[in-house]
């Protein structure tokens, strides 16, 4: 089964960059590093939702700065930008950044990214409601 696995991902092209598209809008970066950043700057200061979705991610995976993340996240999402919002509501489900965990808060932005066809957001929702519903099966007993 190893091998299997391992041939099926070493036939894959290997992939160079992620693309974002956002009002006719598509933000690419092969490693989200400094040489994109600066490419995407007078995106971010034009208040792009896409970019400043992948400045949050690029602060939260690359220098585990979790407030700024936090805040372009939040940026990204009040214009709407459906993951943002599911970022949003990850931070708010794990506490992540210091945060209080918020599950009212995570499930409205959940739902708000899922109506907007995230399917990340969509397939979250399910799992979590999946647990949810566990967790009152075995508090009732």
């Amino acid at each position: 089964m190893t091998r299997t696995v391992l041939f099926f991902l070493s036939s894959l092209p290997l992939i160079t960059a992620q693309a974002v598209s956002a009002n006719d809008f598509e933000v690419s970066c092969a490693a989200l590093n400094q040489t994109c950043l600066a490419q995407n700057q007078s995106r971010l200061e034009s208040g792009d939702a896409a970019a400043q979705y992948w400045m949050g991610r690029y602060q939260f995976y690359h220098w585990s700065d979790f407030d700024t993340a936090y805040d372009w996240y939040q940026r990204a999402a009040l214009q709407g930008y459906a993951p943002a919002k599911r970022a949003l509501a990850l931070y708010h489900l794990r506490g992540a950044g210091g945060l209080e965990t918020n599950i009212s808060l995570a499930f409205t932005l959940l739902i708000q990214a899922s109506e907007q066809g995230d399917a990340k957001a969509y397939f979250l929702l399910d799992k979590l409601d999946k647990k949810s519903a566990l967790v009152v099966l075995n508090s009732r007993s």
